[in-house]
């Protein structure tokens, strides 16, 4: 399918580096959540991979106050960065939570939820080769909000287990903030499916 609007390479290429850097910075947690082992060493990866997406942000954000011509409107691009930006901040956030809050392993519906953003981060990244380009976008849009619905149900199924079974009122609040973090992370995601299905609708 022909493009819908002309690819700017140059322009779109840290947008796909950035839904890059998700899909490293979510596998990351997920393996922080499995396995509990080396979490100073992969929470500084994650921070790793967060600086480097606030780079990249900022250097989209001084292009657009410099270009003329861009590959689409300026408020759609600023607000394309700035939602995967999110997700990497929230993904940052919830791996610090973790080790600050010196929780163990054993909490029903964390490594899952992580599995369900790492997916969404992976239907990004394949999204992102469709930027603005054609209908192929879409099915990624769609399958990243079913995620997030099935992230939902998780969190809430996750938290109701928490107060049931566990007695613990201080690692039910540090835990409960854990998953709502992660549910976050999720709808943050889901933001940015929204904006490149609203950049390809106004291009259709």
């Amino acid at each position: 399918m022909s493009p819908l609007i002309p690819r700017n390479e140059k322009s779109l290429a840290p947008f796909t580096e950035m839904a890059g850097l998700l899909c490293q910075a979510a596998a990351k947690l997920r393996e922080l959540l499995q396995r509990y082992d080396r979490i100073p060493e992969r929470v500084r990866e994650i921070k790793d991979y967060e600086h480097r997406g606030d780079k990249i942000t900022h250097g989209v954000l001084e292009n657009l106050a410099k270009s003329f011509i861009t590959p689409f409107d300026r408020e759609d691009m600023h607000r394309l960065a700035t939602d995967l930006d999110d997700v990497l901040d929230m993904i940052d956030n919830t791996s610090h939570h973790l080790m600050d809050y010196g929780i163990g392993q054993g909490l029903y519906g964390a490594e899952e939820l992580a599995l369900v953003l790492e997916r969404q981060t992976a239907e990004i990244q394949a999204a992102m080769q469709h930027l603005g380009a054609n209908a192929a976008v879409l099915p990624h849009c769609v399958e990243i909000n079913r995620l997030e619905n099935e992230g939902d149900a998780l969190c809430r199924e996750a938290i109701s287990r928490l107060f049931r079974e566990q007695k613990d009122a201080i690692l039910v609040i540090k835990w409960k903030e854990i998953l709502e973090n992660l549910e976050r992370a999720t709808d943050e995601c889901e933001d940015v499916a929204n904006d490149l299905e609203s950049i390809y609708l106004k291009y259709a």
